[in-house]
């Protein structure tokens, strides 16, 4: 072996372990890595790394010692770019120009290659709008360097005119260098792009600059020019060479060229994922021609089974193709053109795909993303001008189905294992894939709302044929699969991952169902077709009585009915939750061009119901029956969920064009109508009293009947009239004052008294529901029953009979507290007094009420009386948070309609529920946050403090009353102090309970915050003269809260600390503090600086960041000039001047003067200032922001 000196100086540095090294002393490896880390940290003043390198090529000793090599040439590269100031330009240029010359060596390594190139482009970089080092003269060691490297005779490039051109010779046709010559310039482009992990000890503005200048200044359409003329080349050539490959790279990375500075928008290089490409029309010439398209289809057809990882390239240049979109185009016939030829070469992609003796997965994969990325871009308006796009469609369709029936013949092969499957899970990516590229096309807006006529008719004919097949498909094939997993399977998925096969599961339907509307008659008859057999043998099997037990058999039946019925649902129904449930647009237009859709409509429903009808029959027979399903159940709710409120008494949105539809006519007559309702409020009754313990039936139950009140008019009336409401009210009004403990004898007492012949075994269910969902119901009656004038008696007694049941046993036991008769900590007491609170909860919820009046005359007398309940159980949590719940809830709905005796009442109530609860669980309560946790443990965690939450969202609440009396044009509003005195109360047992632990919590702090902003704008004056460690504990959480990723809390802190700032300058309010505590508005500026205006989070509060300076600067500008020096003296010594400098500009006294001035003066001031302040944040982040 040759004498290495170099070599050996490196490996004994690399074998003793540095000061700062903490591993094991025997571990080699690691101390040669951290050896390695604190050279590069150090800065090599020895230039050991270029040494080394240099004399290992001198030995001819690269390829032995390639690993060396790797880590040298990376540990150059740091080092230089840190020490880049430092270092003479002699030195610099020729170190880039060895680096290059030394990579385009035929003997290195690729890994070394690509090193010395990824060096090179960075000092490329670096040099392009920064320059070289001034006046830096070359030291003694550094001539010697630069001889020895000299000696190598690199080609020695002056600026970026030569360095093209070099790049130019390499990529010459036939070159030996092309793809040396290829590498370099996509490293090059990817160094620009910004999408490296070199570390170029920089501010942000260097890396955007960079970016911009070469975008705009050419160097990227050179590099544009250069790979497109390498790639024209071999694909001419038709060699398969490494060439080939290294060609097609550079094509993919210069295409994906993210243009603007969206790549540094968040502050990082990050991809933005965007899926189409906005090119520039200059590259039109290049990409928008027929033969170059053609080309690289037939490259793919010619080395795809020859070379995998060349295909595979090829097929994501063809992607990106696929996603060209924009200016680029000229003209729509061009973009039509272009369209074509994409179109027929990736109909003739899948074809090859799927051939049988074609067994690799990614072919089919990246041609399904052409596929959808195709459909995507041009979309139905162009796409359906092509001769081929049936074929197209055809073709992703054969191969949807293929798949599936794959899935499900391998399904059957392991006997239902799902797990056990080996392609499942390619076989799901690409029917995700090609599920996503088909609804596209079915949701487009063109197919319904624009375009030619005929022109969408061919369009609409074009995809039904082709794509409803692949619903069939879908739907038959999805059923088998998961009767094979019942059947076989034996286990069961734990909770997190039921949630999210169920999420999966309604994504899959949803976009499945598209596909089936497009034919609907066709879609609906299949459907059908699969429902009747499933649904008779169910039917026969509840019926039977020789089968009793659950078995596989009844458990897979009972899965295809719950995914048949999923099935119609997503089919005939929209998710309008939050939106007025209207009939879909395509189901409306279809039924007018098929007379017989709208009863195939109503026969499926009708299907679902009657198999519903006989499971709440079988339960009301018995409940335990093990052959029934709650899941099944809860499936008929949620299908009847989404469609009663649609169809029933339908709202038409003008989709019909003007013709009534007939399936608009079914469930608008009366009688039909009328039907329809008793049968969701029977069903609902028979879960209720029947299985009052499912809580996932009863839950969709409270849902159901919320979504058919909410319907509002003549829906209600229809309640009304139905005979199962009706008993609803009656067993609410039995069951109302009735623990869950009352004995039997009781229970029969009251059914003798007050409903006599009424079932006792549905009052008993009932009874056992929980207190809550009774609630609930209570609250629906309320809303159904409530109206203006008492024409119609049986709401008039619904209503009145509904709160007296529930007033009578309040009174009773509020007497018997206070009589003494019971004792407050009896069980049973206890119960009843949670039933109570409980009920009064649900009127308290109850909306939307016709006459809201009768529901504040009845709390108001309520109100004292429920909050003197915390003179009894202030100690019992769960009582004493069911009362807070109360109020909130009442004060949320209420509020805005209270006069001043009602609001009075409310007020004095709430403060006396808020002192009880603070005393006993405020004060000495202890809130700790474990330190790590996970996702479910914390949201799990966060509801030990739902008590808090509730306190702070009844602060909220209530301090809304005082600005919805100033807006009113009435003048018997609440006084001012009225609400302060409330609130502030609250606020103050509050504050100490928000730790940094608890602000953790997003819902406990998101409303936290909302209180604090909205009382700290409200009332400065009192927030600033709250006791000193009460102001202080408000202080540092709102300084918590101005660095939060939430932007909106970020923004209110903000707003808060400005709005105390402003009060100490207008009033000096913040006097008696300032005199013990000097520093307290000193700290509020150090922080604001070093934890917000400082880092990067800062653009997205920019406005807010300012509009809080400067107050605090405005308060003493002696003391905040202190504050800046402490923190400028932090800085290293060269950038102290310049941050001093740009805060002297933005802090300009006569600014600061006048920003309390109103009018258009001070406006203008602070205007001024903002754009200040906007130019101060940006400067400082070119010179403190480094990456």
């Amino acid at each position: 072996m040759p004498n290495l000196p170099t070599f050996t100086e490196l490996q004994q540095f690399l074998s003793v372990a540095p000061p700062s090294y903490r591993g094991s002393p025997q571990n080699s490896n690691e101390i040669a890595h951290a050896a390695l880390q604190s050279l590069r940290d150090s800065g090599d003043e020895s230039f050991l790394f270029l040494r080394t390198i240099l004399e290992l090529q001198q030995e001819c000793q690269g390829q032995k010692n390639e690993e060396v090599l790797f880590h040298c040439i990376i540990g150059l590269r740091q080092v230089i770019l840190r020490r880049w100031s430092a270092l003479s330009k002699e030195l610099l240029e020729m170190i880039r120009d060895y680096l290059l010359q030394f990579a385009n060596e035929t003997t290195n390594p690729r890994t070394v290659k690509v090193a010395c190139y990824a060096t090179v482009a960075s000092f490329w970089k670096r040099q392009w709008k920064e320059g070289f080092p001034c006046a830096v003269p070359l030291q003694s060691r550094e001539q010697s360097l630069v001889e020895a490297m000299k000696s190598t005779r690199p080609v020695q490039l002056s600026g970026e005119e030569e360095l093209f051109k070099y790049i130019e010779l390499l990529l010459q046709p036939q070159s030996s260098a092309l793809t040396e010559g290829c590498l370099f310039l996509s490293v090059l482009t990817g160094e620009f792009r910004g999408k490296s992990s070199v570390q170029y000890y920089l501010p942000l503005e260097f890396h955007k600059r960079a970016h911009s200048s070469f975008e705009r200044e050419g160097w990227l359409d050179k590099s544009m020019s250069l790979c497109m003329g390498a790639l024209s080349y071999v694909m001419s050539n038709n060699d398969l060479s490494s060439d080939f490959l290294t060609v097609v790279q550079l094509a993919i990375d210069v295409i994906s060229w993210e243009f603007g500075t969206d790549a540094w928008e968040s502050g990082i290089p990050v991809s933005t994922g965007k899926t189409l490409l906005r090119l520039p029309q200059t590259w039109r010439i290049f990409l928008i021609r027929p033969d170059f398209c053609g080309a690289v289809f037939h490259a793919h057809e010619k080395f795809f089974r020859k070379h995998l990882q060349l295909s595979h390239s090829l097929r994501q240049l063809l992607l990106l193709m696929a996603s060209v979109s924009g200016p680029i185009f000229d003209q729509k016939d061009e973009q039509i053109a272009y369209a074509t030829y994409l179109l027929d070469g990736t109909r003739a992609l899948l074809s090859l795909s799927t051939a049988s003796d074609i067994q690799e997965e990614s072919i089919l994969l990246d041609s399904l993303s052409i596929f959808s990325r195709l459909v995507a871009n041009f979309k139905v308006a162009i796409l359906v001008k092509l001769p081929n796009f049936p074929l197209l469609l055809s073709a992703a369709g054969k191969t949807g189905t293929a798949l599936l029936q794959a899935n499900v013949h391998e399904c059957e092969s392991v006997q239902g294992d799902i797990e056990s499957m080996e392609h499942r899970e390619w076989r799901e990516d690409a029917l995700s894939i090609i599920l996503e590229g088909c609804v596209s096309l079915s949701e487009d807006p063109w197919l319904l709302y624009s375009g030619d006529d005929e022109l969408r008719k061919v369009a609409q004919s074009a995809l039904a044929s082709t794509l409803c097949p692949l619903y069939n498909a879908f739907l038959s094939c999805r059923i088998k699969m998961a009767r094979l997993e019942e059947l076989h399977s034996m286990t069961e998925l734990d909770e997190v991952r039921e949630e999210i096969s169920a999420v999966a599961l309604t994504e899959e339907m949803t976009g499945v169902a598209s596909l089936g509307r497009l034919s609907l008659t066709a879609s609906l008859d299949n459907l059908l077709g699969l429902m009747r057999p499933v649904f008779e043998k169910l039917k026969n099997l509840w019926e039977s009585t020789s089968v009793s037990e659950m078995n596989a058999e009844t458990c897979a039946l009972l899965e295809e009915a719950r995914l048949l019925t999923l099935s119609l649902g997503h089919l005939l129904t929209d998710d309008n939750e939050g939106e007025t449930p209207v009939i879909p647009d395509l189901i409306t237009i279809s039924c007018q061009s098929d007379t017989n859709l709208a009863n195939n409509i109503a026969t499926s429903v009708q299907l679902i119901m009657a198999l519903a009808q006989l499971q709440a029959q079988k339960i009301s027979w018995n409940p335990r029956d093990t052959m029934l399903s709650p899941l099944l159940a809860a499936t008929f709710l949620w299908f009847l969920n989404r469609w009663a409120p649609a169809y029933i008494l339908p709202v038409d949105i003008g989709s019909s064009d003007g013709n009534p539809s007939n399936i608009l006519a079914i469930w608008r007559e009366e009688g039909n109508a009328k039907q329809a309702l008793e049968f969701c409020a029977t069903l609902c009754l028979h879960y209720q009293c029947y299985w009052p313990l499912e809580n996932q039936v009863q839950e969709k139950v409270s849902k159901l009947l919320l979504q058919l009140v909410k319907r509002g008019g003549i829906m209600r009336s229809f309640l009304l009239d139905s005979t199962s409401f009706q008993q609803m009210a009656t067993l609410h009004c039995l069951t109302a004052g009735m623990r869950h403990g009352s004995p039997l004898p009781e229970l029969e007492h009251q059914i003798k008294t007050y409903a006599s012949g009424f079932p006792v075994n549905m009052v008993k269910g009932y009874q056992r529901l929980p207190y809550r969902d009774r609630a609930q119901v209570l609250a629906l009656l309320l809303m159904v029953s409530s109206l203006r004038d008492d024409s119609n008696p049986t709401a008039s007694a619904i209503f009145n009979r509904s709160l007296e049941s529930i007033h009578f046993p309040f009174k009773q036991l509020v007497a018997a507290l206070e009589g003494k008769r019971i004792n407050p900590s009896d069980v049973n007491a206890k119960e009843m007094a949670s039933l109570c609170v409980a009920m009064y909860g649900g009127v308290s919820r109850s909306s939307e009420l016709e006459d809201p009046m009768k529901i504040v005359h009845f709390m108001t007398n309520a109100l004292p009386h429920l909050s003197d309940l915390m003179n009894f159980y202030a100690k019992d949590l769960t009582i004493c948070e069911s009362l807070l719940e109360m109020f909130r809830d009442y004060a949320e709905r209420f509020v805005v309609m209270l006069d001043k005796p009602q609001s009075l009442a409310l007020f004095r109530s709430a403060e006396n529920l808020l002192q009880m609860y603070s005393s006993n669980h405020c004060a000495s309560r202890v809130i700790v946050r474990p330190a790590t946790s996970s996702t479910e443990a914390a949201v799990e965690e966060e509801q030990n403090y739902t008590d808090v939450l509730c306190a702070i969202q009844l602060l909220i609440h209530l301090g809304t009353k005082e600005f919805l009396d100033l807006c009113s044009t009435t003048h018997d509003g609440v006084e001012s102090k009225d609400v302060t005195d409330v609130i502030f109360f609250g606020l103050q047992q509050i504050i100490p309970l928000m730790s940094q632990g608890l602000l953790q919590y997003p819902s406990l702090c998101m409303h936290y915050f909302s209180l604090v902003s909205f009382m700290i704008e409200t009332y400065p004056d009192k927030v600033c003269v709250l006791p000193f460690e009460l102001f202080d504990s408000l202080l540092e959480s709102l300084l918590f809260g101005m660095s939060h990723l939430d932007t909106t809390i970020a923004k209110s802190s903000l707003q808060g600390i400005s709005c105390i700032a402003k009060e100490q300058l207008q009033a000096q309010v913040l006097n008696t503090h300032l005199a013990n505590h000097p520093n307290i508005l000193d700290k509020c500026s150090h922080r604001l600086l070093h934890e917000v205006v400082f880092q990067s989070a800062v653009w997205d509060r920019l406005e807010a960041s300012g509009m809080a300076l400067l107050p605090l600067a405005a308060v003493d500008v002696n003391r905040f000039v202190a504050v800046v020096s402490g923190l400028a003296k932090q800085l290293p010594t060269e950038q102290q001047p310049r941050l001093l400098k740009t805060f002297e500009i933005l802090i300009q006294p006569e600014v600061l003067g006048k920003i309390t001035t109103g009018g258009y003066e001070g406006r203008m001031n602070r205007l001024k200032f903002k754009k200040n302040f906007e130019l101060f944040v940006k400067e400082i982040h070119s010179f403190l922001v480094l990456l």
